[in-house]
């Protein structure tokens, strides 16, 4: 580091050596609080977004399809929704100033109070419960099955909509919902990724140039074929690879994911 330091300086500035000078002076960097406190808040809902990730074993080559962020006074995020949705690897962001639509009620049985009442048909209430077979009545009241429950008779809560996962951030004056449901199309271009991953790994592995031009061999589940069909141009111009051909090889599978292994050969050309 430190030659490269010195080849990089001399050449730009023409001194004579970048470790003769003088450490700069901190008053000649530009001062912008508010930049540092926007690029504090947009690390903080990028980590909000991978904290998601990793609670739900996703990994990070695998692309979602949206990231909303809520809050008031956030539409500056707008400048900085390429660098969230990198981190994050969503395909979209949404700003919103309402939180309610990430959410959706749900109730818990006041078994305190209940529990006597119910006796022997409490499972089934906490059942019904569970499965959201109840609706709430505009005088707060709960119809679930044959009973009307009272204010004091239950507990309400809020829970993240199916298919997603919320976190709140900055002393809750954020909240960052990641959709974390993974459809087809979604999970054929993860594995785009992760095959393109490992024929890198195979360029390193075998000491091939940078440069050099290479053909793909690759075999593995009906998903690997479709996403050679539908990835394969991607595959392949980030790969230096002059084609990619999908034929039947029986050994040396590699894992590329927890729920896939592939064969890859590469050959130079």
């Amino acid at each position: 580091m430190p030659l490269i330091s010195e080849e990089i300086y001399t050449k730009l500035s023409s001194e004579e050596s970048v470790h003769l000078c003088d450490w700069p002076k901190t008053d000649k960097f530009p001062n912008n609080p508010k930049f540092l406190e926007q690029m504090d808040l947009v690390r903080d809902i990028s980590s909000a977004g991978l904290g998601i990730r990793k609670t739900n074993n996703i990994r990070v080559r695998q692309p979602l399809k949206e990231i909303t962020i809520v809050g008031d006074d956030i539409s500056w995020l707008n400048d900085f929704e390429n660098y969230i949705l990198e981190e994050v690897n969503a395909k979209s962001m949404i700003l919103d100033e309402n939180s309610d639509s990430l959410y959706r009620n749900k109730i818990k049985i006041n078994l305190r109070k209940m529990g006597p009442k119910l006796g022997k048909n409490t499972k089934k209430y906490m059942e019904a419960a569970n499965n959201f077979n109840w609706q709430m009545n505009e005088d707060k009241t709960i119809n679930i099955l044959d009973m009307v429950l009272q204010e004091d008779e239950y507990i309400l809560e809020k829970e993240s909509n199916p298919g997603t996962e919320t976190r709140e951030i900055n002393d809750g004056k954020i909240v960052v919902s990641l959709n974390i449901d993974i459809d087809d199309e979604l999970r054929v271009e993860g594995v785009a990724r992760d095959i393109l991953r490992a024929v890198q790994n195979k360029r390193k592995d075998e000491n091939l140039d940078i440069s050099d031009k290479i053909k793909i061999k690759i075999f593995g589940e009906n998903i690997v074929q479709e996403t050679v069909s539908k990835f394969g141009e991607y595959i392949a111009s980030n790969s230096l690879a002059e084609n990619i051909e999908f034929s039947e090889l029986n050994d040396n599978f590699i894992k590329i994911s927890d729920e896939l292994s592939v064969n890859i050969t590469i050959e130079k050309i």
